[in-house]
């Protein structure tokens, strides 16, 4: 009986101090007048970018713009929180992102900010040209 006590005390422990991470669901616009766009055109980022969160995955769609600064059709990626290189998590409140297609990568930063309602995104991108940008956004959660 002792045993069992120790045992379930030591299960309750560890539930209480586990961190819960940050929950990235919902969806965001970006804000141009906070954004540095850095050397980037301001087509290169995502007009809007809306997340659904589920245990061990983020399905993230981009609504994305032309160089005319219309809007595209979503393109969804689903991404599964395995602690390699293309996504994991950094701390309990920011996430890494990581893609590369051929000679092109890029990195973000997620972070949450004024309790959920801003994501702030860091991004670096190489081009295959071997263009290099470095940008700040800020997307408004909707």
């Amino acid at each position: 009986m002792k045993r069992k006590l120790i045992i379930a005390l030591l299960c309750l422990s560890t539930a209480a101090f586990a961190q819960k991470k940050t929950d990235f669901t919902g969806k965001f616009k970006v804000n141009k007048e906070r954004t540095n766009f850095g050397q980037a055109p301001e087509f290169i980022l995502p007009r809007f970018i809306i997340v659904k969160q589920t245990g061990d995955k983020l399905i993230v769609s981009r609504i994305k713009l032309d160089q005319q600064l219309m809007e595209l059709p979503a393109v969804s990626d689903t991404l599964a929180f395995t602690g390699n290189a293309g996504f994991k998590w950094l701390s309990d409140t920011s996430l890494q992102v990581s893609k590369q297609n051929g000679a092109a990568s890029w990195t973000e930063i997620w972070t949450l900010e004024d309790q959920g309602k801003t994501l702030h995104l860091e991004r670096d991108v190489v081009q295959s040209d071997d263009f290099k940008y470095h940008t700040i956004a800020y997307f408004d959660k909707q």
